[in-house]
């Protein structure tokens, strides 16, 4: 009813008719169960939805995040990943382990690729976790070396929430970085980016969106 873990190189694909993907962690809204997908893992939908959040189902989705814990401290982490939702949407919502050692990041994405193509959106929405009293860097939306893309008109929405409470410093809204690092929409697909940084006592550290070495 936890964690969600995708081992290296499993793979969830259809050839022939749409397959939609819900993965729900945290299904018993205990308030910690996050979802990994680790090297050479994927979901290819073949134009079916595919949804990864938490919490009790709504409609047959969930109703909230993925949350991280013991096992990952990312709430939806992907690692050499990929998503291929061809003409369907992809919906990613996490949010990071509320522990004091900081880096709690709500979605992280390291070396993997999010795409889709036709005129549905990618959306991605992360709250950074950790603790008051804690170390910093606790980011709500973290593009690492990663690509998210579509190649229809679909739009792209990001939105990341830094801890508001933490004085560590580094708890961005959304950081985009690392060579290689794309967000990018085609056709007519709208391109956006929210972010809210975290304890304003740390300026240019807590900053809402932080795009470094990377393409948008």
């Amino acid at each position: 009813d936890n964690d969600i873990s995708f081992s290296s190189n499993a793979v969830i694909s259809s050839t022939s008719n749409k397959l939609g993907v819900v993965l729900d962690a945290d299904a018993d809204a205990s308030g910690a169960g996050s979802i990994v997908m680790n090297t050479g893992s994927g979901i290819t939908s073949n134009g079916g939805n595919i949804t990864m959040g938490g919490g009790a189902l709504a409609g047959g989705l969930p109703s909230g995040a993925a949350v991280g814990d013991a096992a990952s401290v990312y709430g939806v982490y992907l690692t050499g990943a990929t998503l291929s939702a061809g003409a369907g949407s992809i919906s990613m919502n996490g949010t990071g382990d509320a522990g004091a050692a900081g880096n709690n990041w709500g979605v992280y994405l390291l070396n993997s690729t999010v795409q889709n193509s036709g005129s549905n959106a990618i959306t991605i929405t992360g709250n950074g976790g950790g603790a008051a009293a804690g170390l910093g860097s606790n980011i709500g939306v973290y593009v690492n070396t990663s690509t998210v893309k579509t190649t229809g008109n679909g739009a792209i929405s990001i939105t990341g929430t830094g801890n508001s409470t933490n004085a560590g410093g580094g708890n961005r809204g959304i950081l985009i970085s690392g060579a290689g690092a794309l967000v990018q929409t085609g056709g007519t697909g709208a391109l956006t980016l929210y972010g809210v940084g975290g304890n304003t006592t740390n300026g240019l550290t807590d900053n809402g969106v932080f795009i470094n070495g990377s393409t948008t």
